[in-house]
């Protein structure tokens, strides 16, 4: 049976991926980053559930909430940047960046 997510992270792990480009929650590839006010960046939906559950910063462990989250436009222009050099990946993951 094909296993998207192990695919995906074997395809990650050969293309060394920037590990800025990574969710610090999730270990995969952003499609949606955001800028918490913690500082750090993270995919939306994963940071949106951490916060539902926690209600802290994954990092600081102090308080977050959903409002203070903002699209991270430097994070996206790299991933743009990253995806036109492989485009494989991008249409695998059917990405709309």
């Amino acid at each position: 049976m094909f296993n998207e997510t192990a695919a995906v992270q074997l395809f990650e792990e050969e293309l060394e991926i920037p590990d800025h480009l990574l969710c610090p929650i999730t270990g995969a590839l952003m499609a949606e980053p955001v800028l918490a006010t913690d500082g750090q960046t993270y995919e939306h939906e994963a940071i949106e559930a951490w916060l539902k559950e926690q209600g802290t910063s994954p990092y600081t462990r102090q308080g977050l909430d959903l409002q203070g989250l903002r699209l991270n436009p430097w994070v996206i222009q790299d991933l743009e940047a990253f995806l036109r050099q492989h485009p494989t990946l991008k249409r695998s993951l059917n990405w709309y960046l």
